[in-house]
């Protein structure tokens, strides 16, 4: 998460961060019957608003450029998010996330990515520690699985590690 704006008094905050994700997976065989590698890259924005102490409600957008052959980039997601945080202190937050995304990008069986509109349930857990009174490390997993009904699907994974500014 990159920008924290926060109202102290009322602990009311809107969050607006940022982060990009590498990943990269190995396919058994091509058409040609050759193993090959796709590199998978993703830019994630999103914002969120505390409603609770321990509640966030968000909105993510994810643009998607996969490396490879013969593949239509960019793909894209966008979802809508929920979090808890489980231990809400001063330095440290451990989040579960939930919720629902809709995009194009669509992983099924050994065929590569291809595009199709796709609904996903979203989970994952993060967490974040301040490391300063403005600097946080942010660190978590987040995996889109689509709920279409698709034959030999599989869902997005999205590791990921960066840093945060409060102001």
């Amino acid at each position: 998460m990159v920008c924290n704006i926060s109202d102290a008094q009322n602990d009311s905050k809107i969050t607006i961060g940022a982060f990009y994700t590498v990943v990269l997976f190995d396919y058994k065989y091509d058409l040609n019957g050759k193993p090959y590698t796709l590199w998978e890259h993703y830019l994630n924005i999103n914002s969120q608003l505390r409603f609770k102490k321990n509640w966030r409600i968000g909105l993510e957008f994810n643009l998607s450029n996969i490396d490879g052959e013969n593949i239509d980039n960019p793909f894209y997601f966008t979802g809508l998010t929920l979090d808890y945080d489980l231990l809400h202190s001063r330095k440290f937050s451990l989040y579960l996330r939930t919720g629902l995304s809709i995009g194009n990008l669509s992983f099924a069986g050994d065929d590569g990515p291809t595009k199709r509109i796709v609904i996903n349930r979203i989970i994952g857990i993060s967490m974040s520690y301040k490391i300063y009174k403005f600097l946080m490390i942010n660190t978590g997993f987040y995996n889109h699985f689509p709920l279409n009904k698709i034959q030999y699907k599989f869902g997005i994974s999205q590791p990921f590690i960066g840093f945060g500014i409060r102001i």
